[in-house]
């Protein structure tokens, strides 16, 4: 379905759906306020009043081979003849008859006595139909402050009644409009049906407002200051500032949250990266001063390179200076070696001869070492 301008852009705001609905009532028996929980009962009428389909009557006329500006013109006359509240007249383009189909909604009387001559009416039927497709077709059984209302939207048509008579039941109503009976159907109870219409108010695109609409222009507006050509796209211009105006300004804000939101991030990302850079000094600085000392002390270390290098230990001795190690190995030459290049180790030499058992060289290595174990 093709998206356009509506109220949902300013109304996704809690506070201005909270206005909203100050300014918008429903009007059956009498005047009520609508909630997201229900309907509660109104002293005085507000500026928007959706009329339940009991006070008003629909008829369709067609006029054949006739342009659309005679056929405007013509309806002109019309609705100007009519002294209280001013019909609402939807114009459908009728192929077959080279002309045009005409619904005529017109308001009984009754309601200027309810209602004050600044009051915006909205039919009830009508605002039903706010965002179904032309292709689509929709029923609805709707539980309202007037009566259980059938309502549907076939063939590009709605179409309502109220339950009574011949009209029992909703499966009775599908056979009147000649949908099977098998077609699905939407039930809304009273306590949502208010929400329900809230909601078709914030969905109906800008542009349509005006075929909707009932108001008596002349309430509003000094003619003698405004020429009557001027007074519709003066109120779409209008309208459509105030609501981009309002949109923006919400954007506004939210973007304004959101860049608030980031600052915050951005300062936390910043602050936990000077704590991860802190500790990553104290890391460097640890590994500098544990690589000064030795991990285990120097006669383990001799003993250790000793072993790898073939020697097999017999017996060690303390000296005032280091130790001397006894035992035997394949090659005592690589033994003496390895142990020299130590760095924990001054000064390694053999001790007496070597000597030679079995193959294997027999020895003692005199070791000063530095530091302690």
């Amino acid at each position: 379905m093709e998206q356009s301008l509506n109220l949902k852009f300013l109304t996704k705001n809690k506070k201005i759906r909270q206005l909203l609905s100050r300014y918008v009532g429903y009007i059956a028996d009498k005047c009520y306020e609508l909630k997201t929980d229900g309907f509660s009962t109104l002293t005085n009428p507000r500026f928007i009043m959706i009329v339940a389909r009991q006070h008003y009557v629909e008829s369709v006329k067609t006029y054949s081979a006739i342009s659309r500006k005679e056929l405007n013109s013509l309806l002109k006359i019309q609705r100007q003849a009519v002294a209280s509240i001013k019909p609402i007249q939807l114009i459908r383009e009728n192929k077959e008859q080279d002309g045009f189909d005409v619904k005529t909604i017109n308001f009984n009387k009754s309601l200027e006595n309810q209602l004050n001559k600044k009051t915006l009416l909205i039919p009830e039927g009508e605002l039903l139909k706010t965002n179904v497709n032309k292709q689509e077709r929709k029923i609805l059984n709707l539980n309202t402050p007037a009566g259980n209302l059938f309502w549907a939207y076939s063939d590009s048509k709605v179409q309502s009644a109220y339950q009574k008579g011949m009209l029992s039941d909703i499966a009775a109503f599908k056979a009147s409009i000649g949908v099977p009976l098998n077609t699905p159907h939407q039930t809304v109870e009273q306590e949502k049906y208010a929400n329900y219409l809230l909601e078709r108010l914030e969905l109906l695109p800008m542009h349509q407002y005006k075929n909707i609409v009932s108001i008596n222009l002349l309430e509003f507006l000094n003619t003698k200051l405004l020429h009557s050509l001027y007074v519709i796209p003066v109120l779409t211009a209008t309208c459509f500032l105030l609501f981009a105006n309002g949109y923006y300004y919400l954007k506004q804000g939210n973007i304004q949250k959101q860049n608030q939101s980031l600052s915050q991030e951005a300062r936390t990302l910043i602050s936990n990266k000077q704590q991860l850079d802190a500790l990553q000094n104290r890391l460097v600085i640890l590994n500098e001063e544990f690589s000064r000392f030795s991990l285990v002390t120097p006669m383990w270390d001799i003993f250790s390179v000793a072993i790898e290098n073939g020697m097999e230990i017999s017996g060690y001795f303390r000296t005032s200076s280091g130790i001397e190690l006894r035992g035997r190995a394949e090659k005592a030459s690589r033994v003496l070696n390895a142990l020299n290049n130590l760095g924990s180790v001054s000064q390694a030499s053999f001790v007496g001869a070597v000597r030679k058992s079995r193959g294997d060289d027999l020895f003692t290595i005199s070791l000063n070492y530095r530091g302690t174990e």
